[in-house]
């Protein structure tokens, strides 16, 4: 029995809707560099981990040294997380200077570094 596809892979599709989205200028059809940035974020955003984040982060966008400790301790399995430790990594991987500022490192952030 032979199959047929209906439609694009979902991936391929995904990435078209994804695309579509992110171009909002008046040259529809082609992406400026902000806009495949936002485009670039979209697809490497890995849902999984983005909405186990959101829990720990009681649904902000961005964790606290306290919920990056507790996540840490929590879903990666590391003993002796310190609110120390947590800090530093924030000061080392967040890029927003507003965001170390805070102290907080933004979830986008915890999806791409690779102490993960």
């Amino acid at each position: 029995m032979e199959s047929t596809l209906t439609g694009p892979p979902p991936s391929l599709s995904s990435a078209k809707v994804k695309t579509q989205e992110a171009d909002t200028d008046d040259q529809q059809g082609t992406l400026t560099y902000e806009e495949f940035s936002v485009f670039y974020k979209m697809m490497s955003l890995r849902r999984d981990l983005f909405l186990l984040l959101m829990c720990f982060s009681e649904k902000k966008d961005h964790l606290t040294a306290e919920e990056l400790g507790n996540f840490l301790r929590t879903e990666q399995k590391m003993a002796n997380v310190t609110t120390e430790y947590c800090l530093d990594v924030i000061d080392k991987f967040e890029v927003s200077e507003e965001n170390k500022k805070k102290c907080v490192m933004g979830i986008e952030e915890c999806q791409s570094k690779p102490w993960l």
